[in-house]
């Protein structure tokens, strides 16, 4: 087989598959943001600040998980192998609003990680992340009683938040098309015959 061909499958491959997996889950969340500012019935948008009298659960953050570090994990290469979730009070012009997560947010420049001594089997390191009090938060979920069920975080603040949707989906679209134009030519010239 002709190695021109193999490496433009496997590019074209690779740009089909990041754009095709990587695009509508960006659009989704995009999306539920203008559904949540815009008032939707189901969807709702919590932006505030983490209050201070919520209780903690590791050294100073509200919200933690465990991870070590993989080089394949969500969280730049670290895999959450415990968490330490709780109802979250955060405070917004509205008043208070109690946040309930599935998952420890992870994204956002405010987001604290604190490094530990311990290390993994094989010596790798081992971080909490978490949420601290007194940070901004953007919260979209669905609304039941008094609570918010939180399907998409961000530590920051709202303008952050859009920059970040906004060149996430802008970034996906560059690197796909870098990875079509190279995988494109090379698989037509590897399956041209001579």
């Amino acid at each position: 087989m002709n190695v021109r061909l193999v490496i433009g499958i496997i590019l074209t491959g690779i740009a089909l598959t990041l754009y095709g997996v990587g695009k509508p889950k960006l659009s989704k969340e995009s999306d539920y943001l203008t559904e949540a500012l815009q008032g939707s019935e189901n969807k709702y948008i919590v932006e505030g600040v983490v209050a201070e009298d919520n209780p903690t659960v590791v050294d100073f953050l509200v919200l933690a998980s465990k991870e070590e570090f993989t080089g394949a994990g969500k969280h730049n290469g670290f895999k959450s192998v415990e968490t330490k979730l709780q109802p979250i009070k955060v405070k917004t012009p509205k008043g208070i609003e109690t946040l309930i997560f599935e998952d420890v947010p992870w994204r956002g420049e405010e987001v604290a990680h604190i490094l530990l001594d311990e290390k993994t089997q094989s010596n790798a390191p081992i971080q909490w992340l978490g949420l601290k009090k007194g940070v901004n938060i953007i919260a979209l979920g669905e609304k039941s009683n008094s609570e918010v069920h939180v399907k998409y975080a961000y530590v920051g603040t709202l303008p952050d938040y859009l920059t970040l949707l906004e060149e996430g989906g802008t970034w996906l679209t560059y690197i796909c098309l870098g990875l079509a134009v190279i995988g494109i030519p090379l698989l037509i010239w590897g399956s041209v015959k001579k």
